[in-house]
């Protein structure tokens, strides 16, 4: 996360050298919501997110933090793309976008299951009524410290100072990261956030390394109230002293060394090399493999590990060292591996047998069901960015393939003009000069040998494909004053193409039901202009929708009551009738918006072509 003065943020006036927390990469917003959803932030956070179009912000910031400039964590999501990111990776309807805002208490989590309990979400925020919302954040947030009965400490207080504490190991939120209960932690929660990150452990040791589920955790506080130190961790000299030559342990890789090499760690912060034949492609970093330690020494103050590969294999396979007192293996066997592989029915095999992923205490159900539960986020807003890939290549293809049919329209249509002038000349008895498309040079129009058909046009191979397969599409498209009514005008547009994209056999299921609504037809002679690739695109949208082919149009979706994604969807109560919005256009300034009511007899009320950002009132 950037910290940045709110001078640098657009739309917001400043007053002071307030900062704010702006949000730019993904695994940052993976930690914003694990630290929301779990109160690890001890006090409110205000998320504000950027219009979308300006990637403005609309609240007044540094107001908001002159008023609260201790007691309020305030983040900004500037970029759309990790908006919808942080919504895949919090809970269902308890997020902004768009320019809206959203408080989430750290005293009370119930905003997770009900999101829409309290006033917490900010949405409609405009220039004209930024300040008037801001006054309205401002009280909300008070309302929420009084409840949590948290109160700015004085300046000269003891804050700073560093102080121990005692807890209970609660599980993993990640694999570098957990929970710890303790009365010592500060605010109303009492719990903590431990972070090996933070505390500078080797980035090959994780938290189930460290602790199981109901260890007592020991440690002191920094002046921020996070863990700044774990007492009873080992030092690597008195791990190593328990290492047995000759014997075989785990080891993690740390990366490819070189031909057939690679770096392994039997012991956190230690460095060996394994030469193994083809290693450097079998095993990548994180991999956990077997090892035989060879020798051990000390040379220079550090302490030197060999190890070679475990050629045997019935060689039993010891216990990873602790890093802890009184805590488990630090590192469990490779997956797979049995201990004494030659001797599965002895008692000794099954004494000492690898502690694998399933059995090991250091990953018992419960800190696996732990670590599985802190990868949701990180897959949700995977699944978020892939989605979001769909729609954008869905949306260029359908460009694409619209401006492939309307060059083709016009193409048919310029070929047909062509026809139809060659023919006169023909019928005049004049011949065409050579040069002319369709008759080769130095021949006449008529009966010219070489061409093709009566028209005198020659074969052509990339258009023969789609002239058999969409012949009906070399009619002649309409001028669009064929009517001098609009409503008929268009409804024979809707009509003409229902019949050239709809399928014969899927006529009969998938006929024209629809309607225009009050309205209408002002909103597209308003919005549309008559020459645009948009009114062109309009019938056929019309009438994909209208025959029930909802899913042929660009981003077709719920219209809602507001911006914010956990706003209610609009629904018609006179009939109950839903609110449907579609895209016209794409990756364009001022795209245009279909909107339409989808009636509970499955036909179809057409209400209004309007901007991007216009939304109509339904």
């Amino acid at each position: 996360m950037n910290t940045v003065t709110a001078d640098r943020l657009p739309a917001t006036t400043v007053t002071a050298a307030v900062t704010v927390t702006t949000v730019t990469t993904a695994p940052e917003i993976l930690a914003l919501a694990e630290s929301l959803c779990t109160g690890a932030a001890g006090v409110p956070t205000l998320v504000v997110t950027a219009v979308n179009r300006t990637r403005e912000v609309q609240l007044d910031l540094s107001r908001i933090t002159d008023e609260f400039p201790d007691d309020i964590r305030l983040v900004v999501i500037e970029n759309p793309d990790l908006t919808r990111a942080f919504t895949g990776a919090m809970p269902p309807d308890a997020t902004p976008y768009n320019g809206a805002a959203r408080i989430y208490p750290a005293h009370d989590l119930g905003w997770m299951t009900d999101p829409f309990a309290d006033d917490l979400l900010f949405t409609g925020i405009t220039d004209a009524n930024a300040d008037r919302v801001t006054g309205v954040v401002i009280d909300r947030l008070r309302v929420i410290l009084a409840a949590a009965d948290l109160h700015r400490p004085a300046p000269d207080a003891d804050r700073a100072a560093v102080r121990p504490f005692r807890g209970e190991f609660s599980g993993a939120l990640s694999p570098r990261s957990a929970m710890v209960t303790s009365s010592d932690a500060p605010g109303a929660f009492g719990v903590l956030q431990l972070d090996l990150d933070a505390l500078q452990v080797s980035p090959t040791v994780t938290v189930d390394g460290l602790f199981r589920d109901g260890d007592e955790v020991r440690g002191t506080l920094g002046a921020d109230g996070t863990v700044a130190s774990l007492d009873g961790l080992r030092e690597p000299a008195a791990m190593v002293a328990e290492l047995v030559v000759g014997g075989c342990y785990p080891a993690v890789v740390t990366g490819k060394a070189g031909k057939s090499q690679v770096g392994v760690q039997v012991i956190p912060g230690t460095g060996s090399t394994l030469t193994q034949q083809g290693i450097d492609r079998t095993a990548a970093t994180g991999d956990v493999v077997t090892v035989r330690v060879q020798s051990v020494s000390e040379r220079e103050g550090q302490v030197r590990i060999a190890v070679g590969p475990v050629v045997d294999g019935t060689a039993r396979l010891r216990d990873a060292p602790a890093l802890r007192d009184g805590g488990p293996a630090w590192l469990s066997g490779p997956a797979g591996s049995a201990g004494s592989a030659g001797s599965a029915g002895s008692a000794e095999s099954a004494d000492t047998a690898a502690p694998s992923p399933a059995t090991s205490p250091s990953a018992g159900p419960d800190s696996e069901l732990a670590v599985l539960r802190g990868r949701v986020p990180a897959l949700r807003a995977q699944i978020h960015g892939l989605s979001a890939e769909i729609d954008r290549l869905r949306d260029a293809l359908n460009t694409v393939n619209d401006e492939n049919r309307y060059a083709w329209d016009e193409h048919d249509r310029l070929d047909q003009e062509n026809a139809l002038l060659r023919d006169r000349l023909t019928a005049a008895g004049l011949s065409l000069p050579g040069g002319v498309a369709g008759v080769p040079a130095g021949t006449a129009a008529a009966g010219t040998s070489g061409t093709s058909g009566a028209s005198g046009r020659r074969p052509r191979g990339s258009r023969k494909l789609r002239v058999d397969r969409q012949t009906v599409y070399t009619e002649c498209v309409l001028k669009g004053t064929e009517f001098t009514a609009p409503d008929d005008q268009l409804a024979e547009e809707i009509r003409l193409s229902w019949a050239r994209n709809v399928d014969a056999p899927a006529k009969a299921d998938h006929p024209l039901n629809y309607r225009f609504g009050d309205g209408f037809l002002a909103s597209v002679e308003k919005t549309v202009g008559a020459g645009e690739s948009a009114r062109r695109k309009l019938p056929d949208v019309l009438a994909w929708i209208a025959a029930g082919y909802e899913d042929r149009t660009s981003r077709h979706h719920a219209f809602r009551a507001g911006t914010s994604g956990g706003a209610p969807r609009v629904v018609r109560h006179t009939d109950g009738a839903k609110a449907f919005r579609v895209d016209l256009e794409t990756s364009t300034a001022a795209a245009r918006r279909l909107h339409y009511w989808k009636l509970p007899d499955g036909s179809v009320e057409f209400h209004s072509v309007n901007l991007h950002d216009d939304y109509p009132t339904m």
